[in-house]
């Protein structure tokens, strides 16, 4: 659009002409001498355009760029907090979680690189999803399964993930835990409550773990194919628990 020649009117400074209009800068001359004005910013408050229409669509662009100013501002001051909250969080010990992963939420991962934590099934939230509120940044989580009808002593470690950097479990509205996109999981070649599946950054079926280990001599890796869940070695001092649909 041409702007310079075009008259425009000022709350304080009356009538003038554009005589200059250099990259987001324009000049502009009235009585008293000239004034530069940042373009389009200054036609949604300070300067009017005699042309009406030229002044509508510089009206909107001022408006487009003020929402886009605020939006980066929002993520900036969103960006500094997350890192505030990084430098200032803790570990605890119960931040870990296993999920009760049966097919169609191993599919789930799969496409869309989230767990659902299940709903609420009883009291006031009945029916809303569960919020993770343990979950947090540095939070490991395993995906579990056991045979249909079967124990808890059956169950076994198909994978781990970690969650996404940004991800906080108290914020989190709709129950999705998302797994970081470079975290990889590990699976074995025959899941229990079903048919194989296999991750992002899994192993086919029928593959030996990558580190050439087995059963009777585990890699040591959080990748579910060298042993399952009730073997698994633990730290002294620690309990074994059950792992329910969502355990966080």
């Amino acid at each position: 659009m041409e702007l310079r020649s075009q008259a425009v009117k000022h709350a304080a400074f009356g009538k003038g002409i554009i005589t200059e209009v250099s990259g987001n800068t324009i000049t502009v001359c009235f009585a008293q001498g000239e004034k530069r004005f940042p373009c389009p910013d200054a036609f949604s408050q300070h300067l009017t355009l005699k042309d009406a229409a030229l002044q509508a669509e510089l009206s909107a662009m001022a408006v487009s760029k003020a929402q886009r100013r605020q939006e980066e501002k929002k993520r900036e001051i969103e960006r500094h907090e997350r890192e505030i909250r990084l430098r200032t969080m803790r570990i605890p010990e119960k931040s870990q979680a296993a999920f009760d992963a049966p097919p169609e939420q191993l599919a789930r991962y799969r496409e869309e690189g989230a767990l659902f934590t299940g709903r609420i099934l009883s009291g006031p939230s009945r029916g809303k999803p569960r919020t993770p509120r343990t979950i947090k940044p540095n939070t490991a989580c395993l995906l579990t399964a056991k045979p249909d009808g079967g124990d808890e002593e059956q169950r076994q470690i198909l994978g781990a993930f970690m969650v996404r950097d940004d991800f906080w479990g108290d914020r989190c509205a709709d129950g999705m835990v998302r797994a970081h996109e470079r975290s990889g999981s590990c699976c074995p070649s025959r899941c229990p409550s079903g048919p194989s599946w296999t991750g992002k950054n899994s192993a086919a079926p029928g593959e030996t773990c990558p580190s050439g280990s087995s059963p009777t001599r585990p890699c040591g890796r959080s990748c579910g194919r060298c042993g399952d869940a009730s073997k698994a070695r633990r730290r002294p001092g620690t309990r074994r628990h059950s792992m329910p649909t969502s355990a966080i």
